[in-house]
């Protein structure tokens, strides 16, 4: 059941449309988050209830549709504009959803976050995530600064382009691989490699750095 309240939504199309989209909706039964957004910065915090609840706040012209949508218990919130748009995302989640996140262009933080499946994703813009209790945990930094932080975690996949990250995870025995392009991996050494671990962490580097830190 979704339940919300609009402050202000208002689609004008001469050529290009006019996007204002503002308000905070309320969701139960959601399993599985994804939201992409184009600018502008997303937050996410544990919600206060069983509910998911989102704040958006965006405007701006474009040329294809934006918006939210429920797709049975999956919550898809499309924030991409062909055309010049922004804007802010607020995001509060129950323990144990699986959540896609991705930012294009800004910044991206979350914070004391339970989830199955976390997948954090920057284009431009930097990446903030602490006290994280993941299963699977992916993070990817295109042009920018990525400092991720995961209490508990099972499996982690980190890829850095051109900017600078830095991934800590608890100490002990990982399935460690890495693919490193032109840039620079360092591997703390409370992380070891070991072939027959239950936990397993995949580093891919372009022309950045990433640094993998035992906590």
């Amino acid at each position: 059941m979704r339940r919300g309240v609009w402050l202000l939504g208002l689609s004008i199309c001469t050529g290009g449309c006019v996007v204002a989209k503002e308000g905070t909706f309320f969701y139960d039964g959601i399993d599985r988050v994804e939201v992409e957004l184009g600018n502008g910065d997303l937050a996410v915090v544990p919600s206060q209830s069983e509910e998911t609840v989102l704040e958006l706040s965006m405007g701006g012209v474009s040329m294809s549709p934006v918006g939210l949508e429920q797709r049975g218990r999956t919550l898809v919130v499309v924030l991409t504009c062909e055309g010049v748009c922004g804007g802010d995302v607020f995001l509060e989640v129950p323990d144990g959803l699986d959540l896609d996140l991705r930012v294009h262009r800004g910044d991206l933080s979350v914070d004391d976050v339970v989830a199955g499946r976390l997948d954090l994703i920057v284009g431009a813009g930097d990446l903030s995530g602490v006290g994280l209790d993941v299963g699977r945990l992916g993070v990817a930094v295109g042009a920018g600064d990525g400092d991720v932080q995961a209490d508990v975690v099972d499996c982690v996949w980190a890829e850095v382009g051109a900017g600078d990250g830095s991934v800590a995870v608890p100490a002990g025995d990982y399935r460690i691989d890495a693919d490193v392009g032109a840039g620079e991996l360092d591997i703390d050494a409370g992380l070891r490699h070991a072939a027959q671990a239950d936990r397993c962490i995949h580093a891919e580097v372009g022309l950045g750095t990433l640094d993998l830190v035992a906590n």
